[in-house]
């Protein structure tokens, strides 16, 4: 059964170092100009092909979510676990 998790910036940088797996990044190119986390794939939720581009990561890898402040991660985990992630 797929699971996800909610957790703050530390506990999730120490989630991603024990297990290492896709970090995705769900922000617009335009939130993205601040900063990225090094080796995050950039795929802005906002876009039409968002479900279809979800379903081609690698399913027997953890998925790592972040966006801006956090509405957006939540719904695509929630994708993430519907496609069977």
């Amino acid at each position: 059964m797929a699971q996800y998790q909610e957790c703050d910036p530390a506990t999730f940088q120490q989630k991603l170092q024990q297990d290492p797996g896709v970090l995705l990044d769900v922000r617009t190119p335009e939130e993205c100009v601040s900063g990225v986390i090094a080796g995050a794939r950039m795929l802005d939720f906002t876009t039409s092909d968002f479900k279809t581009e979800l379903a081609k990561l690698d399913r027997k890898q953890p998925v790592f979510v972040y966006c801006a402040a956090g509405g957006r991660s939540y719904r695509a985990s929630k994708q993430l676990q519907a496609l069977g992630f």
